[in-house]
């Protein structure tokens, strides 16, 4: 589900107007974003979600007047996950594929939850995501190719 309004940035993350969410995708406009990957808190596993491609679990426009941590939140709930701290990894500023800043945040699960019959999980450690990023035909989704990188150097996620 998408949200109303989105607020639409400046290139330093600061809000410069508001207007409708269909609009500033439309238009490819700079707004927010959050990213959510469920990670298996002791196995160190994250799970990729099949849709197309592999890719995180959930991708969501902050709405405007929400802030990252709620979207996230709103994003697990709706996904289906369990309860779960969320740990937010270092932003990544926007580019030609994603015309936003998007905060990633890690779902810190303490077991492999039942999931949604929609779901299509594939739990990858380390390791095997280095080895599927370097695949350039693995079927990965272009965010998963832009924020895997960082995030298996990220230890305290």
């Amino acid at each position: 589900m998408l949200p109303d309004a989105l607020e639409i940035v400046d290139n330093r993350n600061r809000p410069l107007l508001v207007m409708p969410c269909a609009d500033a995708l439309r238009q490819g406009l700079p707004h927010r974003a959050v990213a959510l990957l469920p990670r298996l808190r002791r196995e160190g596993f994250l799970l990729l979600r099949r849709g197309a491609v592999w890719d995180a679990a959930g991708l969501a426009p902050v709405p405007a007047g929400e802030s990252a941590e709620q979207t996230a939140q709103n994003l697990r709930e709706r996904l289906g996950l369990p309860p779960a701290p969320l740990r937010r990894a270092e932003p990544f500023p926007p580019d030609a594929a994603f015309p936003c800043f998007l905060d990633v945040f890690v779902a810190r699960l303490h077991a492999l939850p039942a999931l949604p019959a929609a779901w299509e999980a594939l739990p990858v450690d380390a390791d095997a995501l280095n080895g599927l990023l370097a695949m350039s035909d693995a079927p990965l989704s272009p965010l998963l190719r832009r924020i895997a990188p960082r995030l298996l150097h990220a230890r305290d996620l």
